[in-house]
């Protein structure tokens, strides 16, 4: 695999983390400051993280579970 293939598998991957953060929190019915604040973020990295604009950290990710 290239170089830009990954890049573009990467992102792939980003985009469908941020589309299953997205319906999980509205399917419980939150909101996104109420996810920030549980997960000490900010409401715009959430929609960030949503739309697939930034990589959530992995330190982030284990800690908010």
């Amino acid at each position: 695999m290239t170089e830009t293939q990954d890049a573009d598998q990467a992102r792939e991957e980003l985009k469908r983390f941020g589309v299953r953060l997205r319906d999980r929190r509205i399917l419980a019915k939150l909101s996104r400051r109420t996810v920030a604040e549980w997960s000490s973020m900010s409401d715009c990295t959430i929609k960030f993280i949503e739309s697939a604009r930034t990589r959530p950290k992995l330190c982030l990710l284990y800690t908010s579970v």
